[in-house]
């Protein structure tokens, strides 16, 4: 939306000071024509996977590589059997190895901190979240900040192992909303004409 141009306020349509929880609500006159809607399990579901296989193709081979150059005492070679290292026993790795293993996995826990933080703070979603026309926004339909991004990521890990009951409660829930979304305070919407995805609610 250009500057100086009037927000547009077609039936519907999600605008400045309108609540994400009224503009989802199902209790919305019934000739108004919705524009977006609460995130559904299956449209989230397939965002997960397209991130996964994201952060899988940058992921693997730098882990692959690792492994391949950190060869544990005793074993042919890690390249061939890049799991097979989970099997022997820390002893078998040298100090500078096991270094090296923990700054492989804090660099891994800082790149996906910055995948979906970054993305749901700068642009509304994740990449798996914009193909599916999903956005990630708080109880006054705006891009959340860093702060709130944050703190989403950090429930949603803590409380990831239960995750059958997220799933449940976006599946079945009236508003979509998963554990992690009621402690942060956020909504995951989802635009039912993509052409509207790139409105800017703020």
């Amino acid at each position: 939306m250009k500057c100086g141009q009037p927000l547009r306020t077609s039936p519907g349509l999600l605008v400045a000071g309108q609540s994400a929880s009224s503009a989802i609500s199902p209790s919305s006159q019934a000739k108004t024509h919705r524009v977006v809607q609460p995130g559904g399990f299956f449209p989230r579901l397939i965002a997960i996977i397209i991130d996964a296989l994201i952060l899988g193709v940058v992921a693997v081979p730098i882990i692959y590589l690792f492994l391949a150059q950190t060869t544990p005492t005793g074993q042919s070679n890690a390249a061939l059997d890049p799991l097979r290292w989970l099997r022997g026993p820390g002893s078998q790795y040298t100090p500078e190895q096991l270094t090296q293993l923990a700054q492989l996995f804090a660099g891994i826990a800082i790149l996906l901190l910055f995948y979906y933080v970054g993305t749901w703070s700068i642009l509304g979603g994740s990449p798996g979240q914009l193909v599916m026309s999903l956005r990630i926004v708080d109880d006054s339909a705006k891009t959340v900040g860093f702060g709130r991004a944050l703190l989403r990521y950090f429930m949603k890990g803590f409380f990831g192992f239960l995750w059958p009951v997220s799933a449940l409660m976006v599946a079945f829930g009236k508003d979509k909303r998963a554990i992690h979304d009621l402690l942060a305070g956020t909504y995951v919407i989802q635009f039912l004409d993509p052409k509207l995805a790139d409105f800017d609610s703020v």
